[in-house]
């Protein structure tokens, strides 16, 4: 009993540590600066979980445990090269879809404490 709480425990911390060390910082870098807060395009934040999982004006964006019908993927997977997602930048590479698709597969685990945000310039910060 006790070894299998210890790899259920142990389970829940990598997915959380998936999300906080890699697909955080893909979102952050190739998805925020459309999809926050202040600006998100096609009625999609990708800010919280409440708003990702809220949706946009396509409707729902990840379906959890099924990378195959989200609609996150199909707009990031590039068909001749081209992507419909990050837009007008490079398409994500194959280890950056992949990546997404493992999170959501696993269940698209988001912290509950974790709000993403676009980095700030010190320059600009308020004195």
């Amino acid at each position: 009993m006790c070894c299998l709480f210890a790899f259920a425990t142990s389970g829940v911390q990598s997915d959380e540590t998936l999300f906080r060390e890699q697909v955080a910082p893909l979102l952050i870098d190739r998805c925020l600066s459309c999809h926050n807060k202040e600006r998100s395009e096609g009625g999609l934040s990708l800010t919280t979980a409440e708003s990702l999982f809220a949706g946009g004006d396509g409707g729902e964006a990840i379906v959890q445990g099924d990378s195959e019908g989200s609609y996150l993927v199909e707009r990031i997977l590039p068909e001749d090269g081209k992507a419909e997602m990050p837009e007008g930048q490079p398409p994500l590479t194959d280890d950056q879809i992949a990546l997404i698709r493992q999170w959501i597969d696993q269940g698209a685990e988001w912290p509950q404490d974790m709000v993403l945000e676009l980095p700030t310039w010190w320059s600009f910060a308020p004195l």
